[in-house]
């Protein structure tokens, strides 16, 4: 009768000690990345969130390009099957950006190995912040055809209506254009809501505590107010919701 409610405890302070612990190691060793992966992807995702890894993979697979900026790289887990579609030998142009520099340190060597011949580039820098004129210039090329943005937006303080407003504009400002690239870059990935929405038991327990301890600041993100934001920044945009997490593709910023 209680063995459910237990599990939910255990797994929920098991998950925030663990996050703690990851964003105060010193080396993101093989095992360290695999804990990661099990509680955000094994035990959050499709118990808490109620949606699964493939569902943000295959936002990858049709999206991710050859020239490509990665935003909260973590173990880079949600790249893996986009990264399929690229042979080995091809010469990509990644940036990866994070607030963290362990992550962007990891994540380079993973690219690296699995693509030699890359261009690979990290960039230590708070997405809510513009870029600076210094920072553009240290990075080739200076726009990207794709931004992938997964599991960081819940993470940023601040209404929805100012930190995706802060978050878009800057991230906009890396995108390729039609006229000067050929094609638009698309900004793409997912979120987890925490307002307007019918979490499970476990959901309900991993939404309160992850915000009482500030790993996620989303208990007033909705929908709504998602799709309000994007609006007045994008002119295409594809927004959709299964479980808790919100799916975003989205391109053309308004001048």
């Amino acid at each position: 009768m209680y063995a459910l409610p237990i599990a939910a405890v255990v797994l929920g302070a098991l998950s925030i000690v663990w996050f703690f612990l990851y964003k105060r190691i010193s080396k993101y060793e093989n095992w360290v990345l695999a804990l990661y992966d099990f509680i955000v992807y094994k035990i959050n995702t499709p118990f808490a969130w109620k949606a699964h890894l493939e569902d943000i993979q295959s936002v990858y697979r049709k999206n991710l390009t050859a020239r490509h900026c990665e935003v909260g790289v973590a173990s880079i887990k949600q790249l893996e099957t986009g990264l399929q579609k690229f042979n080995p030998s091809q010469k990509l142009d990644f940036l990866l950006l994070d607030i963290n520099d362990h992550p962007l340190e990891r994540s380079e060597a993973i690219l690296k190995g699995k693509f030699p011949t890359s261009n690979v580039q990290k960039l230590l820098h708070d997405i809510t912040r513009p870029f600076s004129d210094d920072m553009i210039e240290g990075i080739s090329p200076k726009r990207y055809k794709s931004v992938g943005l997964n599991f960081v937006l819940h993470c940023i303080q601040g209404p929805m209506s100012e930190k995706g407003l802060n978050v878009f504009r800057s991230l906009s400002s890396l995108l390729a254009n039609k006229e000067e690239d050929g094609e638009d870059g698309v900004i793409f990935g997912s979120t987890i809501l925490g307002a307007k929405v019918q979490p499970n038991w476990f959901g309900k327990y991993q939404l309160k505590n992850y915000n009482k301890v500030g790993i996620f600041h989303n208990s007033e993100d909705d929908y709504a107010s998602l799709e309000l934001v994007l609006h007045q920044l994008f002119q295409k945009i594809t927004l959709y919701q299964k479980g808790l997490r919100a799916f975003f593709v989205f391109s053309k910023p308004k001048k």
